[in-house]
């Protein structure tokens, strides 16, 4: 099932041929970098008869629990799924009657099978496995997974304003929209944002895309719109659907990316995620 997020209502009705359903978040529950719709924009996505996911992978501090708590509430009897991170979120829609339609997210908590059978037992609809470790690993999940079939891997998530304090401490004048940091000892440029929190992504996109077609236990594969102009992330979403329709073949999609200076590379799709010593770095840079 192919998963997009579309960053407004007209893109969504646009994709509606190249996918099983859109990733989605409500303004105000959802940073604005995501793209999140209106309110009644997001109803009217139930009319396209797709599968719709209220996007919600935000870790939670208590004193927050009690706004989504609402949210919740006028959307509980639609025919939504629920993208979720916090486990404070999780429970409540448990206690809702609501589990069955959690997709369960928690960034780098589900690393091996073990993690995978526990919180799929919960009674959750699919659980996300970790994008810190190689594809082998995800290999042996047998449960139903949501997975990123393109886009950017989130690298850093603070609840601090980093961006804000660190105009403040500076005395500086700048734009908070379309910012990216280069790290003191490395070359690459990472987006970042600051909504409710800081966000820095990865310098690439995973293009997943080949390597995870024939898996049986990908339930939702992701193609993800972050940092990716509309109208070539909705091309995009159509080269893939066209390519899964044996229409385009892996090089028609590769000369596509390349000609949209979409840089991919594998991360941790490969090789296990380790901790280096500090010499180790800096002699690689």
């Amino acid at each position: 099932m192919i998963i997009t997020s579309p960053k407004n209502y007209d893109q969504a009705v646009a994709l509606k041929s190249y996918c099983d359903g859109y990733l989605v978040g409500i303004n105000d529950y959802t940073p604005q970098f995501l793209s999140p719709f209106s309110y009644e924009d997001f109803l009217k996505l139930l009319d396209l008869k797709q599968v719709v996911i209220l996007r919600l992978d935000l870790l939670l501090q208590e004193r927050d629990i009690a706004k989504y708590k609402i949210l919740i509430e006028k959307v509980k009897l639609l025919e939504i799924y629920y993208y979720i991170t916090d486990l404070g979120l999780l429970n409540y829609l448990q206690k809702l009657g609501l589990i069955a339609k959690v997709i369960y997210d928690p960034f780098t908590m589900i690393t091996n099978k073990m993690d995978a059978k526990t919180y799929y037992e919960l009674g959750v609809d699919a659980i996300a496995p970790s994008l810190e470790i190689p594809y082998r690993d995800v290999l042996s999940f047998t449960e139903p997974l949501f997975y990123l079939g393109f886009g950017r891997r989130l690298m850093f998530n603070s609840k601090r304003k980093l961006l804000s304090l660190y105009k403040e401490e500076k005395q500086l004048d700048f734009s908070l929209k379309d910012l990216t940091i280069v790290e003191e000892k490395r070359t690459d440029i990472l987006p970042i944002f600051e909504d409710g929190g800081t966000f820095i992504y990865r310098s690439y996109f995973v293009n997943n895309l080949f390597l995870t077609k024939d898996n049986p236990q990908i339930k939702y594969l992701l193609i993800d719109s972050l940092t990716i102009p509309e109208g070539v992330y909705t091309t995009l979403c159509q080269y893939y659907w066209q390519y899964l329709n044996a229409e385009k073949t892996p090089k028609d999609l590769e000369n596509y990316l390349k000609t949209n200076h979409l840089l991919t590379a594998d991360g941790f799709t490969y090789q296990d995620s380790i901790y280096q010593k500090e010499e180790i770095i800096n002699e690689k840079n």
